[in-house]
């Protein structure tokens, strides 16, 4: 998660672009392993919060299977990733400065952060592949947000190298 945590310490800009700096798209980080003894909270979500360099636990009732149908659907050709990261669009946020033009400027925004989590993957040797074949309001609903103000831009399941894992 550092590329997302850190700023650069020159302009104290963050590691990715954002039009007008409001930084719209928000990181939820998931388990997606019921039997995962290092993830560091019972609470299966995390939301990423960069401002304070920080992760807020969600107190949601996450069922860990529900949460697995939501991202994955019913395919099988994935394998077993043991965590997502979830890039939303905070509507609100997005359409607040920029209108309709907002939702480009966000999904310029995910790209650019998916991208420094794909590099980073690499670097430690884990897999990781960028999904979309879910249900938006199933999504929002299987991590506690509102669908109504929050979209889901894309899922980012990231897993071991060593898992036998197809993704």
């Amino acid at each position: 998660m550092t590329p997302l945590l850190t700023k650069n310490k020159k302009t104290k800009k963050r590691h990715y672009p954002s039009g007008g700096a409001l930084y719209p798209i928000e990181v939820f980080i998931c388990s997606l392993s019921e039997k995962n003894t290092t993830w560091p909270q019972p609470q299966k979500i995390f939301h990423l919060l960069p401002e304070s360099n920080s992760l807020e636990i969600l107190q949601t009732n996450c069922n860990i299977q529900n949460l697995r149908k939501a991202i994955l659907s019913d395919t099988e050709d994935l394998g077993t990733p043991s965590a997502a990261l979830i890039y939303a669009t905070y509507l609100p946020k997005t359409i607040f400065k920029y209108r309709y033009r907002g939702y480009r400027l966000a999904l310029m925004e995910a790209g650019s952060m998916y991208m420094l989590i794909e590099i980073q993957a690499t670097a430690l040797s884990l897999k990781s592949r960028l999904w979309s074949g879910y249900t938006d309001h199933m999504l929002s609903k299987a991590i506690g947000l509102n669908p109504a103000l929050f979209n889901p831009v894309c899922v980012h399941l990231i897993g071991n190298n060593n898992e036998h894992s197809k993704y």
